[in-house]
C-alpha cells in the first residue's frame, strides 16, 4: 500500500553528512534522500512491533523533495530547513496500523539531526486514505487530510554523498538503540521568564542532575566515553553512541515563554530523577502508552 505523505516542519530541520551544510537537489532545494527516511520510520515502526512480537517488513521510502523555494536558516553554523516535504511510503497492507503510529509518533521525537534539541519537530500528513480501513481512518484522524500532493519522483540527488549519509545514519540507528522499544511517553510543560535555547535548558538539565546524583565524569567533561558504561545521568541524557532518552522543546508566543520535555520510556527512577532536577516549576500534561498508538 502507498501512503502519500507530507512532512511540515514546526521546527527547523538538519539533514546533513558531516559540514554543516543542508542536503540539496540539483534545483538547490532542502532535500531528504531515502536512505534517512527509511532508518528513522523503519526504526520507529520497529519500537511498535516488537513490544506487540509483530514481525514487520522493510518499507520502501521514495527521496523526500520540496517544491516550493529555499526556506534556509542558520543554526551555529549549520544550516536548517522549514521547507514542506513531500515523500511517498510503501507498506504492505499487514503492517499498516505499526507504520501509522510510527508515523504518528515521529511528529514528536522528529526527523533529522538534533532531534533531543527539539529540532524536526513536524505535522505529517497522509493525503490518499482510501484504502485504509475505517478503524485505522479513525484511530489515526490527525494523520489524514485532503491536501495537493507534490511527486517526488521527479527529482533527483547529483551529490555523491551517499557513502558519508549512510555510514552517519547508520550511527544514528545504533545509537537509537538506547532508548528501546517503546513503552510510554511523558510529556512535561515548564514555564520560563524569557526565552531560552532549548540546547542551553538541556545542559543546565544536565548540570542539575549531575549535580543531584553527585556523579562526576573524567576530566572537564559532562558526558561518558564511548568506552565507559553510560552512567544513569547520561542514559538518560544521551551519551556518544547512545541517543537522549529526554526532548527538549523551546516555545514563544502571545502567552509567554515555556519549555516542553518529553521522556521516551523513562523508568520510575528516571522519572524521579528527572522531574527532581525539574524543580517545582513543572506541570505533568500528558502521559502516553504503546496503546495510544497502537494495540
Amino acid at each position: 500500500m502507498e501512503l502519500r505523505c507530507i512532512l511540515k516542519f514546526k521546527n527547523p530541520c538538519h539533514i546533513g553528512y558531516g559540514t554543516g551544510a543542508q542536503v540539496r537537489d540539483f534545483r538547490n532545494k532542502p532535500y531528504i534522500p531515502s536512505i534517512i527516511l527509511a532508518t528513522q520510520i523503519y526504526s520507529e515502526a520497529l519500537r511498535f512491533a516488537i513490544p506487540l512480537n509483530r514481525q514487520i517488513s522493510p518499507p520502501k521510502v521514495s527521496d523526500g523533495v520540496t517544491p516550493d523555494e529555499p526556506n534556509i536558516v542558520k543554526i551555529k553554523g549549520q544550516e536548517f530547513f522549514k521547507n514542506d516535504i513531500y515523500f511517498s511510503l510503501e507498506v504492505n497492507e499487514r503492517d499498516l496500523d505499526i507504520y501509522l503510529a510510527a508515523l504518528k509518533s515521529l511528529q514528536n521525537t522528529g526527523i533529522g539531526a538534533n532531534t533531543s534539541q527539539g529540532f524536526g519537530y513536524n505535522q505529517i500528513i497522509i493525503v490518499n486514505p482510501d484504502g485504509i480501513p475505517k478503524k485505522l481512518r479513525e484511530k489515526f484522524s490527525e494523520l489524514f487530510k485532503e491536501e495537493k500532493y507534490y511527486n517526488p519522483s521527479l527529482v533527483r540527488l547529483i551529490q555523491s554523498i551517499f557513502s558519508r549519509i549512510k555510514r552517519n545514519w547508520g550511527s544514528w540507528k545504533r545509537a537509537y538503540a538506547n532508548i528501546g522499544p517503546f513503552v510510554s511517553r511523558t510529556y512535561y510543560k515548564i514555564n520560563v521568564e524569557k526565552k531560552i535555547a532549548s540546547n542551553v535548558f538541556r545542559g543546565e538539565l544536565r548540570r542539575k542532575l549531575l549535580e543531584i546524583t553527585g556523579i562526576k565524569h573524567k576530566g572537564s567533561t559532562t558526558v561518558c566515553s564511548p568506552r565507559d558504561v553510560p552512567c544513569p545521568v547520561c542514559k538518560l541524557m544521551g551519551y556518544m553512541g547512545g541517543k537522549s532518552k529526554v526532548i527538549v522543546r523551546s516555545f514563544s508566543g502571545k502567552q509567554g515563554h515555556s519549555i516542553y520535555v518529553i521522556g521516551e520510556n523513562l523508568s520510575p527512577q528516571e522519572k524521579e530523577l528527572l522531574e527532581k532536577a525539574l524543580g517545582e516549576n513543572y506541570q505533568l500534561v500528558l502521559e502516553e502508552t504503546i496503546k495510544d498508538y497502537v494495540s
